[in-house]
């Protein structure tokens, strides 16, 4: 995968992740990336020696290198990462997401018997509007595993 592919697979995910309003996920890995990838830095440290006398009997300074100094600083990420980190952070809430969409309407659920409980998510859309669904048995266990399968493979191959 070249860095124009990843970079592409970035923003179509991304541009996925708002379409199904799962913008939160999107801004929360934008605002990690934002931070930038820590990197140890060493600096050499050059020191004096004032001991010595020049011809005039002036203190002469030397410079020589000393021990080298490390600090931690930060890089970019590049497009592969970036993809690798958002394939990462889908994998970790997107099935969890479905896997509690799942469980909802079992845990509403009455005893045998009785009429099953509804779930309605209501959401304001961005021209304010008031919109209503009622939550469906998201997927399968098959699909979820299929679905952590797929983003295990993208963010391996964005990690080569």
């Amino acid at each position: 995968m070249t860095d124009h592919e990843a970079a592409l697979a970035f923003e179509q995910f991304s541009a996925l992740l708002d379409r199904e309003h799962l913008n939160w996920l999107r801004t929360q890995v934008e605002a990690h990336l934002r931070l930038g990838k820590p990197e140890q830095r060493e600096v050499a440290v050059l020191e004096e020696d004032v001991d010595r006398r020049d011809l005039f009997g002036l203190p002469a300074r030397r410079r020589h290198p000393g021990p080298k100094a490390s600090f931690l600083g930060t890089i970019e990420y590049t497009p592969k990462e970036r993809l690798q980190i958002l394939a990462m952070a889908i994998a970790h809430a997107v099935p969890h997401v479905l896997e509690m969409a799942n469980a909802i309407p079992e845990l509403l659920h009455p005893r045998q018997g009785e009429p099953a409980a509804r779930v309605i998510v209501v959401r304001e859309s961005e021209t304010g509007e008031v919109e209503e669904k009622t939550l469906q048995t998201a997927a399968s266990a098959e699909k979820l595993a299929r679905l952590r399968e797929l983003l295990g493979r993208l963010a391996s191959e964005a990690a080569k």
